[in-house]
């Protein structure tokens, strides 16, 4: 598999999983912007 095709995959993934995911992170009484910081940080 070559890199654009990976990415297209994980792209398509992300596209479908995060409605899911950002519903839950509300439904769980977290704060959007605070899952976009965290996942920054942990990239730093």
């Amino acid at each position: 598999m070559d890199f654009a095709s990976l990415y297209v995959d994980v792209d398509d993934f992300w596209q479908s999983f995060r409605g899911d995911y950002e519903h839950r992170l509300l439904a769980d009484g977290q704060r959007l912007g605070d899952a976009t910081a965290n996942s920054a940080s942990a990239k730093s």
